[in-house]
């Protein structure tokens, strides 16, 4: 008997997130969320730091809407541990809803997981008021198990229950049935980032920090709307003045927001895939071609798109999932940690990114590359070549 599945549920799990008045309140994006609020799966997917809880709960608390919440956690891959927290918060969703759930529900334990979810199913038939189960931090799950019993769980529930998955990366989950019937709604980092108007209230209304226009539509540009990015950047100013041209210096090299890349980013890929972040990081744009001829990786195109399913900060430039880019964020913070760590290599990274544009025809960044890397040589001859 495994004690772990048997051990008491965390309560904190299973509470709706609560925030203090000093919260941006973000009226358009409620609005968005409203708009997909009757689909079967509310898919909430974006990078870390992009305030997708927060929305969430924003949306919650002010539609009024009945719902269940489970915050997840790493141990949570553990089927049995994962069903009885479900039951749970469908529990909370149901009283919620002004429906007192069955004592079925309220397991110490379960004998399987197949039959609590059948238990689960039929509790689910049994409620006839529109209510929502909201998944936090799903991306923690890997037991493919679960995402089969979740498969199971949202083909057959009652049309009365919305499931709002919160993650960084998209689930193992038939999404495309769902888009097909028209039962699947979607919000990413597009609508999830800042725009210049959300800026200026955070600054200058929340914060009371009475920044320009000019200045926050600098920091705007330069975070990309990321809201983590913009919550550390007017860390970075507390105490100072802040104008544009000190602010033309706030990148991924500022302190709070290496350490928070690093940790929840960085850190959290395997150290080969972090190898190749930090050798391509000298590219301002990235195909698996280029990068496999700059990071002697093979495997690069199937990195980038990893990269880009799990929404780790790899931006995609085109609608064929060819060229793709790095948030100017990490990019800078990518730049510090391969200056650190290979600075003898970066002369041969530039050297075989001019190399490989040279080859496919692109003269101008085969010089500005042969230059970086001390190729003078090289450099001279494509700049005669081509001069006319």
């Amino acid at each position: 008997m495994d004690q772990a599945t048997y051990s008491p549920l965390i309560a904190t799990k299973l509470h709706i997130p609560t925030y203090g008045s000093d919260l941006l309140h973000r009226h358009q994006l409620v609005e968005e969320i409203d708009e997909v609020g009757m689909a079967r799966v509310i898919l909430i997917c974006a990078p870390a730091g992009f305030g997708k809880t927060t929305a969430v709960s924003q949306w919650i608390s002010s539609a009024g809407k009945p719902a269940g919440w489970l915050s997840l956690d790493e141990s949570d891959s553990d089927p049995a541990r994962f069903w009885r927290y479900l039951a749970k918060a469908i529990s909370a969703g149901q009283k919620e809803a002004g429906r007192e759930p069955s004592a079925s529900l309220d397991l110490s334990y379960t004998a399987s997981a197949d039959h609590l979810l059948s238990v689960l199913l039929e509790e689910i038939a049994a409620i006839h008021t529109d209510y929502y189960l909201v998944l936090d931090d799903y991306h923690l799950i890997k037991e493919p198990s679960i995402h089969e019993g979740m498969q199971t769980l949202l083909q057959h529930a009652s049309p009365f229950l919305h499931v709002i998955l919160i993650t960084r990366e998209e689930p193992p989950l038939s999404l495309h049935r769902l888009r097909v019937r028209k039962q699947l709604g979607q919000l990413g980092s597009e609508q999830l980032r800042f725009n210049e108007k959300e800026c200026h209230r955070l600054f200058n209304e929340l914060m009371g920090l009475n920044l320009s226009y000019e200045v926050i539509q600098l920091l705007s540009k330069r975070t990309e709307g990321w809201i983590a990015g913009l919550q550390l950047a007017a860390l970075s100013m507390q105490g100072k003045a802040a104008s544009a041209v000190e602010l033309h210096s706030f990148s991924g090299n500022d302190k709070y927001v290496v350490d928070y890349l690093t940790e929840e980013v960085l850190k959290r890929l395997p150290e080969p895939v972090q190898h190749f972040l930090l050798k391509t990081s000298i590219l301002p744009r990235l195909s698996g071609e280029l990068c496999a001829a700059v990071a002697k990786e093979p495997e690069a195109h199937v990195i980038l798109q990893m990269l880009a399913r799990t929404n780790s900060f790899v931006v995609p430039l085109d609608g064929v999932n060819e060229w793709y880019r790095y948030h100017h964020l990490f990019a800078d913070l990518l730049n510090a940690h391969l200056r650190k760590k290979y600075s003898e290599q970066l002369p041969a990274l530039h050297v075989a990114a001019s190399q490989w544009f040279e080859s496919h025809g692109w003269p101008m960044e085969a010089i500005e590359h042969a230059l970086m890397g001390n190729d003078r040589a090289c450099a001279t001859r494509m700049i005669v070549e081509h001069a006319p």
